[in-house]
């Protein structure tokens, strides 16, 4: 949701917006988030308290709904109530709903903090795709400084989960935000350089070019003979091998009048190849 969404219920009191919410009922229903956005915009502590004492509602619905409040309350204000949500987070990511410990999880990435990792780690294998999905999206931005080598496993084990987009993120995660270059990482990237989601495979191209792992080229090299992705580019323009170059002008003659910054991506690519 966009700031608008705050601003056009920045008039409506809070016990009001989390009825309006209820009534719905649906977080995939556009008025949830609405009301969820209008709430994460505002920063005082009665509001928060209102939000926070729906986590120990008998309704899941209500501790969901207050825990995708909680996940980014505040966000635009440098998170005022930082100490008081993560214990809420934790309480919730044992909670009976996979929904609203899916949202917990989440939350704690949202919150960047590396406080997380225990509560969130026991999740990387649970039957539900939802909270394993949570999972890879929050465990790269709460592994630590330098990152904790149990969140760096954990994403090695969801880069072969069963569901494409569990192993794009946790590709994603361990590629691209972090940095950890061990031979149990790169030879993670380099089992996904094959994977049948195409997305996902690029992920575990970019990985390895950023480490300078050879075995990308193969795969680059295939990926751009087809209708290469700007993230297939850009994996490329890291890697910089001069053995791209007849497939990137190749596809430099073809581009026509595509749109201006695939044109600049392109030509970044056989910038960087031909140096």
């Amino acid at each position: 949701m966009n700031d608008r969404a705050g601003s056009d219920l920045a008039g409506v009191g809070s016990a009001e917006l989390l009825e309006r919410a209820l009534a719905v009922g649906d977080p995939e229903d556009d008025r949830w988030w609405r009301t969820v956005t209008a709430l994460q915009h505002r920063t005082d502590r009665a509001t928060f308290d209102t939000v926070a004492a729906l986590t120990d509602s008998p309704d899941a619905t209500a501790r969901l709904l207050a825990i995708d409040v909680i996940g980014q309350y505040g966000y635009a204000h440098d998170k005022p109530f930082l100490e008081d949500a993560l214990p809420l987070f934790a309480a919730a990511c044992g909670d009976a709903d996979p929904r609203v410990v899916a949202a917990a999880i989440g939350g704690f990435g949202h919150h960047y903090d590396p406080r997380g990792l225990p509560a969130v780690l026991p999740h990387v294998d649970a039957p539900d795709r939802g909270i394993r999905f949570a999972a890879a999206v929050a465990l790269a931005t709460i592994a630590g400084d330098p990152p904790a080598p149990e969140a760096v496993a954990a994403l090695v084990r969801l880069s072969a989960d069963p569901e494409d987009m569990v192993r794009d993120w946790a590709v994603f995660g361990l590629g691209t935000q972090l940095d950890t270059d061990t031979p149990a990482v790169r030879d993670a990237l380099a089992a996904r350089l094959s994977d049948p989601d195409p997305e996902t495979a690029a992920e575990a191209a970019m990985g390895l070019a950023r480490r300078g792992d050879l075995r990308a080229v193969a795969a680059l090299h295939a990926m751009l003979a087809q209708d290469p992705s700007s993230l297939v580019l850009e994996a490329a323009t890291v890697l910089g091998s001069p053995e791209f170059l007849p497939a990137l002008r190749a596809l430099r003659d073809d581009a026509g009048a595509s749109e201006s910054w695939y044109l600049t991506t392109l030509d970044d690519a056989i910038a960087a190849c031909t140096r």
